[in-house]
C-alpha cells in the first residue's frame, strides 16, 4: 500500500537554511555599501589634503590665492584653488575637484563649526610669505564679493576625517 503525504510546505530545516542564506547576503551587501561610502569619504579627504598643498605652493609664488570649499545646488561639495582679488569678477579657478555626492564637509572657523552648502561657500586666504592660512571669507554669488567671516580656520572635516590646519605655519595633518 502506498502512503500519500498530504502535507505540503517547507520543513523547519528548509526554512532555517533559507533564512541563514538571506542573512549572509544582507550582511555582505551592507558591508559593501558601507565600504563604498567610506572610500568616497576617504577620497574626498585626500583631495582636500592635496589641494591644500597646491594652494600653498601657488600662494607662496603668486599671492592672492585661496582654497575654496563650496557645494553645488544639489549639495555636492567641491574643493578649489582660486587665484585673484577680493571680488568675484577677479577670480580664476586654477584647479577644482568634486568631493562626491554623499560626502559631508564642515569647517571650524573661530571655534564655530558650520557645514559647507550651496549657500555657504568658504574661501581660505593663503599667506604669501609663510604659506600659512590668513583669513577666512564667505563668497556670495549674489554680490560677487568676499566677506570676511573669521581669521582662524582650525579644521576641515570631511565625513569622519579631520584635517587640522595650523594658521601661522601653514602645516596641516590628519587627526
Amino acid at each position: 500500500m502506498k502512503r500519500e503525504d498530504s502535507k505540503k510546505g517547507f520543513t523547519l530545516i528548509e526554512l532555517i537554511v533559507v533564512i541563514g542564506i538571506a542573512t549572509v547576503l544582507l550582511v555582505v551587501i551592507g558591508v559593501s555599501v558601507n565600504t563604498i561610502f567610506s572610500n568616497k569619504t576617504k577620497a574626498g579627504a585626500k583631495n582636500v589634503y592635496n589641494m591644500l598643498g597646491t594652494a600653498q605652493m601657488l600662494g607662496m609664488s603668486k599671492g592672492n590665492v585661496y582654497l575654496g570649499l563650496s557645494a553645488d545646488s544639489k549639495g555636492t561639495p567641491t574643493v578649489s584653488v582660486v587665484y585673484g582679488g577680493k571680488s568675484g569678477s577677479d577670480f580664476s579657478v586654477v584647479e577644482s575637484k568634486d568631493l562626491g555626492s554623499k560626502v559631508s564637509v564642515n569647517v571650524n572657523i573661530d571655534g564655530t563649526q558650520s557645514a559647507i552648502s550651496s549657500s555657504n561657500s568658504v574661501m581660505v586666504e593663503i599667506d604669501r610669505t609663510t604659506g600659512g592660512f590668513k583669513d577666512v571669507y564667505q563668497y556670495r554669488d549674489t554680490s560677487g564679493s568676499l566677506t570676511k567671516v573669521g581669521s582662524n580656520i582650525s579644521d576641515i572635516i570631511i565625513g569622519s576625517y579631520d584635517i587640522a590646519l595650523v594658521k601661522l605655519t601653514g602645516k596641516y595633518f590628519y587627526r
